[in-house]
């Protein structure tokens, strides 16, 4: 289940992967989807600021050191960021995500050529068969080779349909990282920032009125 403190440790996460981004000018497309995940999964700051809310009425010292936590990692991730701006504003996943999705188009394709094929070769002798004679002496054997034909065509078919699931599985897995810019983050990390230091002021506020 998300709460702050899993944000706190995903946002280390991220700020880990940005050092070895730097670092080693690359990153895997696995790690780089956790980049984009990140974003997907948190760009609502607004449940944010409604999980915090609850927090502060069940355990405001947990949330307290919570928010510090997360506050001290939104600090890390901005001076990363601001360190190497133009190199994190020049990340391109597009490359990354063709690389990665290629094998698997590949495969698909492979298997559709083939199914193809064989639907061709089953449908010649469909319709040899549909212009032939139940007496005609070739009528058995072709019938035979049909039947033999349809059955290679739906083993290759349902082999197509497998490889196409697969692919489409992780086309749509991608589709966040293909569209993913580094920016998308530096915007909602400031934001995350704002509202760990925003939850610490109130509580310190709180904590001096005796209401805490």
């Amino acid at each position: 289940m998300t709460n702050l403190s899993s944000i706190a440790t995903d946002l280390q996460t991220i700020n880990n992967l940005l050092v070895k981004y730097e670092k080693n000018k690359a990153l895997e497309y696995e790690e780089c989807l956790v980049l984009s995940t990140f974003y997907l999964h948190y760009k609502d700051t607004n449940a944010i600021i409604a999980m915090a809310e609850d927090e502060l009425n069940t355990n405001a010292e947990h949330l307290f050191d919570i928010a510090k936590q997360l506050s001290e990692a939104a600090t890390s991730f901005i001076v990363i960021y601001n360190q190497y701006s133009d190199f994190f504003q020049s990340f391109d996943p597009k490359p990354i995500c063709d690389a990665y999705l290629k094998p698997f188009e590949e495969q698909y394709q492979e298997a559709k050529g083939i199914s193809t094929q064989l639907w061709k070769d089953y449908s010649s002798l469909s319709n040899r068969l549909d212009f032939m004679a139940y007496e005609d002496d070739e009528y058995q054997a072709t019938e035979d080779k049909c039947d033999k034909a349809k059955a290679e065509y739906d083993k290759a078919h349902a082999k197509t349909d497998e490889l196409f699931t697969r692919f489409d599985k992780e086309r749509r897995k991608t589709v966040s990282l293909y569209y993913f810019d580094m920016m998308f983050l530096e915007v909602l990390v400031t934001r995350i920032d704002c509202i760990a230091k925003s939850i610490i002021t109130d509580i310190d506020n709180l904590k001096a009125q005796g209401v805490l």
